[in-house]
């Protein structure tokens, strides 16, 4: 099974990750191949394969737990919007981890106050910074204090919902 042209070339919609998915779910060395093609030379089809592998740790999430530390350094030193997005998203599909990455939860907390960052990259720092925080009351005033400091009347609706939803635990 050669996904591998799949991911390099032409469109590339949900319905083929779906297809790859049903394929190697169940093969853990087609997985492997898979995860090495997130840092292949050609970013297209890297961004593909960590696409597909977003979709895929819903399905096979020990795999990706295995790799939970490589997962949040590749977060630490991306510089590409769509994949920062895909590996924040990945680690939210995880438990958080203990003790708490103080690297993770600080680029966390920079990403959601850098009003020119891609909105879907905020609002997924925000909920990985949330459940992070949740673990400790002091780190959970921190991040409700960060939230009320973002300027909701000039944010784009998705921002403002995730901040309105989760202020709702506030005072919890």
């Amino acid at each position: 099974m050669d996904f591998t042209a799949e991911l390099a070339t032409g469109r590339f919609e949900k319905k083929q990750i779906e297809s790859i998915v049903s394929q190697i779910v169940s093969d853990t060395e087609q997985i492997k191949r898979l995860w090495k093609l997130t840092v292949c030379d050609d970013e297209q089809t890297s961004w593909r394969a960590l696409w597909t592998c977003e979709h895929l740790i819903k399905k096979r999430p020990e795999f990706f737990e295995s790799h939970r530390d490589e997962i949040e350094q590749r977060f630490l030193e991306c510089f590409h919007e769509g994949k920062k997005r895909l590996l924040l998203n990945m680690l939210l599909s995880m438990p958080v981890s203990q003790p708490l990455s103080v690297a993770l939860l600080n680029c966390s907390f920079d990403l959601i106050t850098k009003p020119h960052e891609a909105v879907a990259v905020r609002v997924a720092a925000i909920k990985l910074a949330f459940e992070m925080c949740r673990t400790e009351p002091e780190l959970l005033r921190e991040f409700f204090m960060t939230i009320d400091n973002i300027d909701l009347a000039t944010s784009p609706p998705a921002l403002k919902s995730i901040c309105r939803r989760l202020l709702k635990f506030k005072n919890k």
